[in-house]
């Protein structure tokens, strides 16, 4: 269940009326959550040019308020998805405590230094794994790239440093919709920040205003 001090989430109620901010709050509550063992775990949904969504579960590794950073191999289908089309949605589930978080957003390709930046947070497992997987290739059995990484492994020693893999990339989503759900009671509460449409003129009796330019909803469940 959510926490006492969150039982009742209504807009009235927000503790903050920044999307960044609150999901931050939530995001840090859940990470302490019992039950929760990975709070940065989303499932990534994307979509090709033509219109077929694949969605996989992958770790956001930073966030901010200029969106979420995740990485993968830039021949990954995700990231060809992302080069036809670069709209993509992350979606968070921490059922123990009985929230979702969605957010919907554009996704930039990000710098070198970025990408850098991102691999040195991986251990270094995880570093020979995205060296030697050339990720959603057809491969006979795993054991290929167990043998590869353990291939790897004896080159560079045991210590030493693994060297970015230039094709492991950073990407990051841009959000344009924030959607917040908790569960409380037998109906559950969705909360809904977005930028406002172009030449819309926000009808003030159903939304509220947020900062910096969000409008708040709440939507029916």
């Amino acid at each position: 269940m959510a926490s006492s001090s969150d039982k009742v989430f209504d807009v009235d109620t927000l503790p903050t009326k920044d999307p960044l901010r609150l999901f931050q709050k939530w995001h840090e509550q859940a990470k302490k959550a019992e039950g929760i063992r990975m709070a940065s775990v989303a499932v990534l949904s994307t979509a090709s040019r033509d219109g077929h969504v694949t969605s996989r579960i992958m770790t956001v590794k930073e966030f901010d308020k200029d969106g979420f950073r995740f990485a993968t191999n830039e021949n990954s289908r995700k990231a060809k998805q992302l080069d036809e089309n670069p709209y993509a949605s992350l979606l968070f589930d921490w059922e123990p405590v009985n929230r979702m978080v969605r957010i919907d957003g554009k996704v930039t390709k990000l710098s070198e230094e970025a990408s850098t930046a991102i691999w040195k947070t991986y251990s270094r497992s995880a570093q020979l794994l995205h060296s030697v997987s050339q990720q959603d290739d057809v491969i006979k059995s795993s054991k290929e790239v167990s043998v590869r990484k353990e291939e790897l492994e004896k080159k560079h020693g045991r210590s030493a440093p693994i060297p970015w893999n230039s094709e492991w990339c950073a990407y990051e989503l841009s959000p344009h919709s924030c959607e917040f759900y908790q569960m409380d009671g037998e109906v559950p509460t969705r909360i809904c920040f977005r930028r406002p449409y172009s030449g819309e003129f926000p009808d003030d009796s159903m939304l509220h205003r947020g900062e910096d330019g969000w409008v708040i909803e709440t939507l029916s469940p």
